[in-house]
């Protein structure tokens, strides 16, 4: 569902909802559209139809007003906490600040790598920015296990985390090329205990390096009648995909993200380019589990996609100094 015109054009909203069903109930779609841009004379809301079969379609409602979108206040003092990465080339990130996860297992969703605590992998550059490094090796995860890749995965669980009603941001200089997948993410710091997706996860960044010039942004969370069962809001749907118009591995861009107990609102080069709101996730039998404590993760994984085989490696992901900005957005 989304509003456009009949040739996709006229789009005063970029939000959209996407959801398919393969059972015969009834499922509500609702989303909020908060028009940012002039609509074409012709604009309407769309639905997308399958292309077989039946659909009963019921509109329970529509409306159009004007209301007031209130972006989250400016903040003009310095960040309430920066994460650097000092030290000289090849040292380890703070223990401090970072954990470092380690193994081979898939992490869910079939990744090639082993992550690794190597200086190889996780180290930092000497001029104040994070190197993570993804190289085609043959390695033994701590099982046993082998793989073909090594890589890294940070996270400040336990030790640093992002309050609700903060703009947490990142200078990333993202590698590209098939099966590369860097990305730069938060969840719920009560992961140890509820476990995910309850936890909630907002992915802040994430780059499919088939597709070198997109940053994808995201939500996950649990559905309201299973804490074991995922729902993804964001994914490749309107403003869930932004192009940079030029290769991510060409120069660093600010990524960043707003989250309160309300709203989700994610920045590139501190550009609004996405809200998502707690009251349509929970319209569509979502929880909301954005209202509390988050910690930061940074990784690149190899997925196994086509082409990965061709991708010259090694290849690496640069961050600078993450900036945590309490009560509001900074200027841009």
């Amino acid at each position: 569902m989304l509003l456009a015109n009949q040739n996709y054009a006229g789009r005063p909203a970029a939000a959209s909802v996407w959801q398919a069903y393969r059972d015969t109930d009834w499922h509500p779609l609702v989303t909020t559209f908060t028009a940012t841009s002039p609509a074409l004379s012709d604009t309407a809301v769309y639905l997308s139809l399958p292309t077989t079969g039946a659909l009963h379609l019921q509109v329970a409602g529509a409306s159009v007003r004007e209301v007031v979108d209130l972006p989250p206040p400016p903040v003009v003092s310095r960040p309430s906490r920066t994460l650097t990465f000092g030290g000289a080339a090849g040292s380890a990130v703070d223990p401090a600040v970072w954990n470092t996860e380690t193994g081979g297992y898939g992490w869910g969703v079939g990744e090639l790598q082993a992550y690794t605590g190597r200086r190889s992998n996780v180290c930092v550059d000497g001029l104040g920015s994070l190197v993570i490094t993804a190289r085609r090796e043959l390695v033994t995860d701590v099982g046993g296990a082998p793989a073909n890749y090594s890589s890294a995965r940070i996270n400040t669980c336990g030790k640093v985390s992002v309050a609700p009603g903060s703009y947490v941001e990142a200078s990333i200089t993202a590698p590209v090329g098939p099966g590369l997948w860097p990305a730069f993410w938060l969840m719920g710091v009560d992961h140890p205990v509820v476990g995910w997706p309850a936890c909630g996860e907002i992915d802040v960044f994430e780059g499919q390096g088939g597709q070198p010039s997109l940053a994808h942004n995201a939500l996950h969370m649990s559905t309201a009648t299973s804490s074991r069962t995922e729902a993804v809001c964001g994914w490749e749907e309107g403003g869930g995909v932004v192009d940079l118009g030029e290769s991510l591995d060409t120069r660093p861009h600010l990524f960043g993200a707003y989250f309160d107990r309300n709203v989700v609102r994610f920045y590139i080069d501190r550009r609004q380019v996405r809200v998502l709101r707690a009251s349509d996730a929970r319209d569509m039998g979502r929880e909301w589990p954005f209202d509390k404590k988050q910690f930061i993760l940074l990784n690149v994984a190899v997925s196994p996609t086509a082409g990965v085989a061709n991708t010259d490696f090694p290849k690496r992901m640069s961050v600078g100094a993450i900036r945590i900005f309490t009560g509001g957005v900074p200027a841009a």
